[in-house]
């Protein structure tokens, strides 16, 4: 079973630890995580309650309509959370995805260079120049999608 009462104090320091493997440039991320993961397990504390509350009751009874809702706002919180933390993933490939894309555009540029074959001349300033300008362009695009 995932979710047992004995294992409760050990989730915090889990979370902690997934939001520090963030890195400390991304204290947003860390924060919307932290935040997104509490709210969780406020839902989840009420939910045990409620249950308790519920058990053995009629279905028509008012601690069935609490349960109910208490359960709508678990799946409301967990739906949250599952979103914050592919946010933050999305965030953190991006730039690895703009790394890939500048690695992509460097070869296209050596290769458009050489015309697909290896030189034998010897290379021109100008060309040299021509040739600096495109990977300094594509290590700007890194630079921006990194941050």
């Amino acid at each position: 079973m995932f979710f047992s009462e004995s294992k409760l104090p050990t989730y915090p320091a889990v979370v902690k630890l997934g939001a520090l493997s963030l890195g400390a440039d991304d204290g947003e991320a860390q924060i919307m995580l932290i935040n997104s993961v509490k709210d969780v397990a406020f839902a989840l504390n009420n939910l045990i309650n409620v249950t308790k509350l519920a058990s053995g009751k009629n279905i028509v009874d008012p601690e069935m309509q609490k349960l109910k809702e208490s359960a709508k706002v678990m799946v409301t919180n967990v739906t949250s959370l599952l979103r914050t933390v592919k946010n933050v993933e999305d965030k953190s490939q991006h730039g690895t995805h703009a790394l890939e894309c500048t690695i992509e555009s460097i070869a296209q540029e050596l290769q458009t260079f050489n015309n697909g074959q290896l030189s034998t001349n010897r290379t021109t300033p100008e060309e040299l120049v021509h040739v600096t300008k495109q990977i300094t362009i594509a290590r700007s695009k890194v630079v921006l999608g990194g941050q």
